[in-house]
């Protein structure tokens, strides 16, 4: 009985992003360690030759073994993926200008409510935008991927 062959899939663009953002980071936390490719494979049981694929994004690792590794590293497994890296000072103040603006238009409708009986456009307008922003913020990564840092 003839075997038939699995379609080929082609990575889409997000994946190779994610595959790019991974390896870079991993490279710059072996760097950052002090680790030669050889050293960390001997520390961490893998050969040189996957650490060299991982770091150009050619390989396909086991989160087991990336797990391994960054303990040998000393970095926690899920900053080497986007959503979980470090960010940058400009995105930190990025992400606390939204916070103190979202703060700032809590505190200016909680006013307008004590200062009026009942709501009227002005008050309406008030709650929109600030439910607006908070959906911003929900919606939005405030965490980016670090791409830019």
């Amino acid at each position: 009985m003839a075997r038939e062959e699995k379609p080929q899939v082609n990575p889409d663009a997000e994946t190779d992003e994610i595959i790019r953002v991974i390896a870079r980071r991993f490279a710059e936390a072996r760097k950052k360690r002090g680790l030669t490719q050889k050293e960390l494979g001997q520390l961490a049981g893998v050969a040189q030759s996957r650490i060299f694929e991982l770091e150009q994004g050619t390989a396909n690792i086991t989160v087991r073994t990336l797990i391994n590794m960054s303990r040998h590293l000393e970095v926690d497994p899920r900053s080497f993926f986007p959503d979980f890296g470090p960010i940058g000072d400009a995105q930190a103040a990025d992400a606390f200008a939204k916070i103190r603006q979202l703060a700032d238009g809590l505190l200016h409708v909680v006013k307008s409510i004590d200062e009026r009986s009942k709501s009227d456009g002005s008050l309406k307008r008030d709650i929109d935008a600030v439910i607006g922003l908070a959906q911003e913020l929900a919606v939005r990564r405030v965490v980016p991927d670090d791409d830019h840092g």
